[in-house]
């Protein structure tokens, strides 16, 4: 289930493998740092398997992330420097303070064509 949305990326980006992707939302839910079944963690194993780089955010977990993930994925310290060279961006959480910001920057942040994608509040865009 936590992988729902990687064949839709695919119907979005085409094939995945060797491409960059943005994950904003790392925790479980939003303003923690619980990973524990954190549908992120899923989605980034995938995306490894398959060859992508991963570039993550999240302001209150990130330093859990990084104790399973070392440097196998990048971490950045703004979300929107995550979104450099990103096929997608996938967001991974509920709401919260990964998200809100989006909404705001809405126009600067899309391009024309740019598609969205989502399945219980976790979602893509291209």
């Amino acid at each position: 289930k936590k992988v729902y949305l990687l064949p839709k990326m695919k119907e979005y980006v085409g094939s995945i493998e060797g491409k960059t992707f943005a994950v904003w939302g790392l925790a479980v839910k939003p303003n923690t740092d619980d990973i524990s079944e954190a549908p992120a963690l899923a989605i980034i194993d995938e995306l490894l398997a398959n060859g992508c780089t991963v570039k993550a955010f999240d302001p209150e977990a990130m330093k859990n992330v990084k104790e399973i993930y070392n440097d196998k994925i990048e971490f950045v310290e703004n979300q929107y420097d995550a979104l450099e060279g990103a096929a997608a961006l996938i967001i991974a959480t509920l709401g919260g303070t990964v998200t809100g910001p989006m909404a705001d920057n809405r126009q600067s942040t899309r391009r024309p064509g740019k598609k969205v994608a989502e399945k219980k509040g976790v979602g893509i865009a291209r």
